[in-house]
């Protein structure tokens, strides 16, 4: 009796997490998944400009390699841009 009552309120088959998330809409193909990939990094690797500091803070020491050429700290340094000097 239990069991009877069980299928006539319970769904017949479970949904899956993707059917709900997608409910109707075409899935995206691998391709669009893919180009959607961020990196876990904001900033390239190499500088585009070529003049690119590792500072964590101001870029008030020496080793700055913007403030030893004399250049100003761009978007692809790693300093904090409300501290930084040079910016």
């Amino acid at each position: 009796k239990a069991n009877d009552h069980a299928h006539a309120v319970l769904p017949a088959k479970p949904s899956t997490m993707v059917a709900n998330y997608l409910d109707g809409k075409p899935r995206p193909s691998n391709a669009d998944v893919i180009a959607k990939r961020h990196s876990k990094e904001s900033k390239p690797a190499i500088p585009v400009d070529g003049v690119c500091c590792s500072c964590t803070e101001k870029c008030a020491t020496k080793r700055c390699v913007c403030k030893e050429s004399g250049n100003l700290c761009s978007c692809n340094c790693s300093c904090n841009e409300n501290k930084c000097l040079y910016n």
